[in-house]
């Protein structure tokens, strides 16, 4: 019975890997990101939930922020909380927009760094 490996690093010469192909696929088809995933936490624009999504935890956490922080801001000063979250529309809508283009990148990246190391591990 023929069964996935565990990680990239499962040994090539082991009867369950036929093969650095399989490796790469696998290893592809679990870390890359679904474009219209993207899209639909895009949709929640102010809390940046597609960093997340793409790894991004750094810049999710930010925005996630900065939106609380405009959002304790509206019953006590209106202006500023409006500012506050309409600065991050502006910051993030083109993002909604290339979406397939920014998934697309990531994804591509992904596949980069896993040939690189199933090259190396093959080596």
């Amino acid at each position: 019975m023929f069964s996935p490996p565990n990680s990239i690093e499962h040994k090539l010469d082991s009867p369950q890997m036929p093969c650095a192909d399989y490796t790469f696929h696998f290893a592809s088809w679990k870390r890359c990101n679904d474009p219209d995933t993207y899209a639909v936490l895009n949709w929640f624009i102010m809390a940046g939930l597609h960093h997340f999504y793409l790894g991004k935890t750094q810049r999710g956490v930010i925005n996630l922020c900065v939106m609380l922080v405009g959002l304790v801001f509206l019953p006590f000063l209106p202006i500023v909380g409006v500012i506050i979250l309409v600065g991050i529309v502006i910051v993030e809508l083109p993002q909604l927009f290339k979406s397939q283009q920014i998934v697309h990148a990531y994804n591509n990246n992904v596949m980069r760094e896993l040939i690189h190391k199933v090259k190396s591990d093959n080596a």
